[in-house]
């Protein structure tokens, strides 16, 4: 019987076949820009669905985003509790709760309820709005109130009619809202300075998006991330560099192509 031998392995070639430096360059190129290749793809993809997606409508709430378009999501300025509502400015406008109530580029300084009447002290003056948020009058440095103003606020009852007292860089004034005229007293004890606070809870979120808006849509952060500006100068280089590789890949690989097939071809010597 004839002893069974193993079947011999085949031999190994003395020298490898050599690889093209072409064929190198390729598969580095490719493996190097596949990550941006595929977030490129899967942007484009959303972004061209967009509509359907509703990618313009809805818009991203979170630390990151909030950190790479510096857009605030915390900050609510301050404001005054009255009886006719939440005061609060932002910017020019100024709100009553979350509603537009009036515009006034000078800063809140404060408001408060006189004689059921709501006035608003800015930096340049006094207000008076009636119950619908029409001025009704102005009160400034023609009528004895030279701004800058800086605090406002109640005087007690030894001051009859809870007359309105105001801070001036110049000194304290207390104005008679029934004449409209503003004069000037020495240092009361007895006053109640209205100061601004934090807007209760159910404020907060509607006076965040009227103070930042409603943030940048998914469509703006797809379309940054799509073409590398999410990240800066780095990112739109690192996208480039992205798009040379894939033209690289096109050209090498067509080159390839036709010289190998042409190799195959070449009939044997």
């Amino acid at each position: 019987m004839t002893p069974k031998h193993p079947p011999s392995r085949p031999a190994r070639r003395a020298h490898p076949i050599a690889v093209h430096p072409l064929t190198r360059w390729h598969r580095v190129t490719g493996i190097a820009s596949t990550l941006i290749v595929v977030i490129t793809v899967l942007t484009g993809l959303a972004l061209n669905h967009g509509d359907a997606l509703g990618l313009s409508r809805t818009h991203p709430h979170n630390a990151l985003v909030d950190t790479l378009y510096r857009q605030s999501a915390a900050f609510v300025p301050g404001g005054f509790a009255t009886a006719r509502g939440w005061i609060t400015q932002i910017g020019a406008q100024v709100f009553r709760d979350e509603q537009a109530f009036t515009q006034r580029d000078a800063p809140l300084l404060g408001a408060l309820i006189v004689r059921n009447t709501l006035y608003i002290a800015y930096r340049d003056g006094l207000v008076q709005y009636d119950a619908e948020g029409r001025v009704v009058e102005i009160f400034d440095a023609l009528d004895g109130l030279p701004p800058p103003l800086t605090r406002v606020g109640i005087a007690g009852q030894d001051i009859a009619g809870q007359d309105i007292v105001i801070a001036t860089a110049t000194g304290m004034l207390i104005f008679d809202v029934m004449h409209g005229t503003a004069s000037a007293i020495a240092d009361l004890a007895d006053v109640h300075w209205v100061t601004a606070a934090a807007p209760p809870a159910h404020l907060a979120a509607p006076l965040a998006v009227a103070y930042r808006g409603e943030g940048v849509s998914y469509e703006r952060v797809l379309l940054d991330l799509h073409s590398g500006r999410l990240f800066g100068t780095v990112g739109e280089l690192v996208v480039d560099a992205a798009a040379l590789c894939l033209l690289s890949l096109a050209l090498t690989g067509t080159y390839m192509f036709f010289k190998f097939k042409r190799g195959a071809q070449r009939p044997p010597r």
